[in-house]
């Protein structure tokens, strides 16, 4: 599902990481297993085209990222739900937060309306639907990503997000993601599971910073 084969970045003179492998199948939690700096989060940019490798390959079901087209590209990313604190849109309520990021195809307002209602209380936070997103807590935000993230239906799910896991979320929205996994969806993630969630079986990958120039 996503594969990395000997990739590297090179910051200015610097590498951040090299020959780096990896590959996450359905049903894994991986997560990267590094320091601040290391690159996790660049390795995640890497997996939907937002960043590009130095050396070596990313391919999502086996197409290679780099070398997707535009189209192929947008093909590629409807099928990934990235996790990240978002803060761009914070003077819009959460229902018209959710809307932002879903996609919904075919749907008219009113039904974009009621599917993001839908997601917004599956997060937990039905009674917030119209209060500012920049008016609740990093907790509520965390389960309100979350819960967006997964009603885009992807079958890769990046987190982007170390320490999510350490807010406490609904029970409604931690069987949405345990359900996720044992449908064969695949996380690759900055952080291990914790909380609610620790239980699961996650999958530490080790990403060393290289020092050395290649």
């Amino acid at each position: 599902m996503l594969q990395y084969l000997h990739v590297g970045k090179k910051a200015g003179e610097k590498w951040l990481f090299a020959d780096f492998n990896c590959e996450v199948r359905g049903g894994d939690y991986a997560w990267l297993d590094g320091g601040p700096g290391a690159g996790k989060s660049v390795l995640i940019d890497m997996a939907i085209g937002m960043d590009v490798p130095t050396t070596g390959a990313v391919f999502v079901d086996s197409a290679s990222i780099s070398k997707s087209g535009f189209a192929a590209l947008q093909r590629i990313r409807r099928g990934i739900s990235l996790v990240r604190d978002d803060d761009r849109f914070d003077v819009i309520s959460t229902v018209e937060w959710m809307e932002l990021g879903l996609w919904c195809g075919g749907k008219n307002r009113e039904q974009t309306r009621a599917f993001s209602r839908e997601a917004v209380s599956r997060s937990g936070l039905r009674d917030l639907s119209d209060v500012a997103f920049c008016d609740l807590s990093g907790g509520q935000r965390a389960s309100l990503t979350l819960s967006r993230a997964l009603a885009r239906k992807p079958h890769l799910l990046l987190i982007d997000w170390p320490g999510i896991f350490d807010f406490t979320f609904p029970a409604q929205l931690a069987g949405d993601f345990r359900q996720f996994l044992s449908d064969g969806g695949a996380v690759l993630a900055t952080g291990k599971p914790g909380g609610e969630l620790a239980d699961i079986h996650g999958r530490p990958v080790s990403l060393e910073p290289q020092g050395a120039s290649q």
